[in-house]
């Protein structure tokens, strides 16, 4: 598996907070991204990647290490490149440890391959109900692949937001991937 989640503390329960994990007068990303679905704001700690989050407005960056931050950027380009690439990056998300397991199968997908919600429950024994949760969980979308999943009659969610799916469908033909809404 090419992409690494760091264990230790953030096992524990909670979503990726809305603030810089360090608070305080802190900025809310360490790094934004130009990117063609739009500005996104980038979370690091600790050499690994924490959030990316879709900007809607302008907010307050950090100066982050340049070779911590330069790694995911180089990554996210050769992404938005050739939807082919696949990331090898530390990740660190915050989230339940059943999102966790969610994620981890995610992150096994190859670029432009699509799974069912359906599928990824049966594989984990639960609901697909529950998968789509852990995908609106979510805090690397794109790096984390939950643009890959889709629904049994139709292409599904994105982000908690209908109002993204185009988003979803923008990813998934950027890799290529073949499905049926």
């Amino acid at each position: 598996m090419l992409l690494t989640f760091e264990s230790g503390v953030r096992d524990k329960i909670g979503r990726m907070p809305k603030h810089h994990p360090n608070a305080g007068n802190r900025p809310l990303f360490d790094v934004a991204y130009d990117s063609p679905i739009g500005p996104l704001g980038i979370t690091l700690q600790g050499g690994s990647l924490l959030g990316i989050t879709l900007l809607e407005q302008d907010l307050p960056i950090a100066s982050c290490p340049a070779g911590q931050a330069q790694r995911v950027l180089d990554q996210l380009d050769r992404y938005f490149t050739d939807g082919r690439h696949r990331f090898n990056l530390p990740l660190d998300p915050t989230g339940t440890l059943f999102q966790r397991r969610v994620w981890r199968v995610l992150s096994i997908l190859m670029p432009g391959q699509v799974i069912r919600y359906g599928q990824v429950a049966q594989r984990l024994r639960t609901s697909a109900r529950a998968v789509g949760s852990a995908c609106r969980a979510n805090p690397i979308p794109i790096v984390i692949p939950c643009h890959r999943v889709v629904g049994a009659n139709g292409i599904g969610g994105f982000m908690g937001d209908p109002q993204r799916v185009f988003l979803k469908r923008w990813l998934l033909l950027h890799e290529g991937a073949v499905w049926t809404d």
